[in-house]
Protein backbone atom coordinates (compact mmCIF):
# COMPACT_ATOMS: atom_id res chain seq x y z
CA UNK A 1 0.00 0.00 0.00
CA UNK A 2 1.52 3.35 -1.02
CA UNK A 3 2.01 6.00 1.62
CA UNK A 4 1.64 9.77 1.41
CA UNK A 5 4.94 10.22 3.22
CA UNK A 6 7.47 12.19 1.15
CA UNK A 7 11.06 11.27 1.87
CA UNK A 8 14.24 13.15 0.97
CA UNK A 9 16.57 11.67 -1.63
CA UNK A 10 19.42 9.56 -0.31
CA UNK A 11 22.46 10.11 -2.52
CA UNK A 12 25.14 9.61 0.11
CA UNK A 13 25.34 8.01 3.52
CA UNK A 14 25.46 11.53 4.97
CA UNK A 15 21.82 11.95 3.80
CA UNK A 16 20.64 9.11 6.03
CA UNK A 17 19.79 11.21 9.09
CA UNK A 18 17.41 13.26 6.91
CA UNK A 19 15.43 10.19 5.93
CA UNK A 20 15.30 8.73 9.43
CA UNK A 21 14.15 12.10 10.78
CA UNK A 22 11.43 12.23 8.12
CA UNK A 23 10.30 8.72 9.02
CA UNK A 24 10.21 9.52 12.73
CA UNK A 25 8.18 12.65 12.05
CA UNK A 26 5.79 10.77 9.76
CA UNK A 27 5.17 8.11 12.42
CA UNK A 28 4.76 10.64 15.22
CA UNK A 29 2.35 12.71 13.09
CA UNK A 30 0.30 9.63 12.20
CA UNK A 31 1.08 9.89 8.48
CA UNK A 32 2.38 6.32 8.44
CA UNK A 33 2.32 3.49 10.92
CA UNK A 34 5.35 1.98 12.64
CA UNK A 35 5.13 -1.17 10.50
CA UNK A 36 5.20 0.92 7.32
CA UNK A 37 8.21 2.84 8.62
CA UNK A 38 9.95 -0.44 9.43
CA UNK A 39 9.45 -1.66 5.85
CA UNK A 40 10.81 1.60 4.46
CA UNK A 41 13.84 1.37 6.76
CA UNK A 42 14.60 -2.10 5.36
CA UNK A 43 14.51 -0.71 1.82
CA UNK A 44 16.68 2.24 2.81
CA UNK A 45 19.15 -0.14 4.50
CA UNK A 46 19.57 -1.99 1.22
CA UNK A 47 20.18 1.32 -0.54
CA UNK A 48 22.74 2.30 2.09
CA UNK A 49 24.61 -0.97 1.53
CA UNK A 50 24.71 -0.25 -2.20
CA UNK A 51 26.04 3.26 -1.50
CA UNK A 52 28.71 1.86 0.83
CA UNK A 53 29.83 -0.69 -1.77
CA UNK A 54 29.95 1.96 -4.46
CA UNK A 55 31.97 4.30 -2.24
CA UNK A 56 34.33 1.47 -1.32
CA UNK A 57 34.83 0.58 -4.98
CA UNK A 58 35.57 4.21 -5.87
CA UNK A 59 38.07 4.61 -3.05
CA UNK A 60 39.77 1.30 -3.83
CA UNK A 61 40.11 2.21 -7.50
CA UNK A 62 41.60 5.60 -6.57
CA UNK A 63 44.11 3.93 -4.26
CA UNK A 64 45.05 1.34 -6.87
CA UNK A 65 45.46 4.01 -9.53
CA UNK A 66 47.67 6.14 -7.27
CA UNK A 67 49.78 3.08 -6.47
CA UNK A 68 49.98 2.01 -10.13
CA UNK A 69 48.16 -1.26 -9.46
CA UNK A 70 46.18 -2.81 -12.30
CA UNK A 71 43.24 -5.09 -11.61
CA UNK A 72 42.73 -8.55 -13.01
CA UNK A 73 46.41 -9.16 -13.69
CA UNK A 74 46.36 -6.89 -16.76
Amino acid sequence: MPTDCILPKVKTIADLPKITESLLNAVSNGEIGPSEAEKIVKIVSGHVQALQLSEFETRLTELENSAGVKRGGK
